[in-house]
């Protein structure tokens, strides 16, 4: 069973290759300072520091595979905004803009200290072109090696972190992404998975499986719904307790 599970779970990282080759640098370098790694940069405005450009940058080249990227990094009061060069004809692209949104989601876990992060689409100039506001539902989010766990509120980081803890004591090699929701008495857990394996009625019963383990071990027998996501953690299949 559990070497069904680590068969059918997407690495995190294909989250973003969806937007790295999408993205150029921009015809002006005086955007302010910025950091580099690799091929992306990450250019910052007072409000922002070069660790924070640096640790955006390094988050975006491990997952972009080499691909040209430039960013830009703005305080605003309460929030940053994360300000991506995108080509024209991927300005209203939603897989784009929901992997844009994951990101952001990230950085504001890892880099900003789980301050709110807002979406600039913009093109060769940084000029916005598209505004995304911080999702709700992704406003939080844990890690257990190499398991992450995104949620929206904060009274359900306890229930996150053991449900992070869940998957990491299986010992999975790869990056896992999960998404936890409660309503009333129901957990909902997202799980990023290979859309093209649910065809497999023996895939599905494994997950069936899995989602009694999950209520028992991580919930206390609290019934647990099953959403299975595709990278960008739209759900394209609901197993319900």
């Amino acid at each position: 069973m559990r070497r069904l599970l680590h068969a059918v779970l997407y690495l995190g990282a294909i989250i973003l290759a969806v937007i790295a080759y999408r993205s150029f640098r921009p015809a002006s370098v005086s955007h302010g300072p910025a950091a580099v790694s690799g091929a992306v940069d990450v250019y910052y405005l007072e409000g922002a520091t070069h660790a924070q450009a640096k640790a955006v940058a390094d988050a975006y080249a491990k997952q972009a595979k080499g691909e040209r990227a430039s960013l830009q990094i703005k305080k605003n009061v309460g929030q940053y905004q994360l300000r991506f060069v995108i080509r024209k004809e991927f300005h209203n692209d939603e897989s784009s803009q929901r992997s844009l949104e994951i990101f952001a989601a990230r950085c504001s876990r890892d880099c900003f200290n789980s301050v709110p992060v807002e979406v600039h689409v913009c093109d060769e100039h940084f000029r916005t072109v598209n505004v995304l506001p911080p999702r709700g539902d992704l406003r939080f989010g844990v890690v257990n090696a190499p398991i992450e766990v995104f949620f929206g509120d904060k009274m359900d980081q306890a229930s996150a972190e053991l449900l992070a803890k869940h998957f990491a004591d299986l010992k999975v090699e790869n990056a896992m992404t999960l998404k936890l929701a409660k309503r009333e008495e129901v957990f909902e857990v997202y799980l990023v998975i290979q859309v093209g394996k649910l065809n497999d009625p023996g895939i599905l019963e494994g997950f069936r499986t899995e989602q009694k383990l999950i209520a028992e071990r991580v919930f206390n027998g609290e019934p647990v719904e099953l959403h299975l996501c595709d990278p960008q953690l739209r759900v394209v299949r609901v197993i319900e307790p």
